[in-house]
């Protein structure tokens, strides 16, 4: 499962918005995977341990 890149070039090799960007495209199961949260990421996410166990109770490893 490669990600796919896509590139808008314009003229002389730039890209087409002329702000430099490159456009990326990921599956959804890649987008899962970044975006996953597991129970190790909650102490940072929050300061309060009561909050931290109710969302360890919401979150799946």
């Amino acid at each position: 499962m490669g990600q796919k890149q896509k590139k808008k070039a314009g003229i002389n090799g730039d890209d087409a918005g002329g702000d430099g960007c490159t456009t990326v495209e990921y599956s959804t199961e890649q987008k899962r995977q970044l975006y996953k949260v597991s129970t190790e990421d909650l102490n940072d996410m929050t300061d309060s341990s009561a909050l931290n166990d109710l969302l360890a109770k919401f979150v799946r490893d």
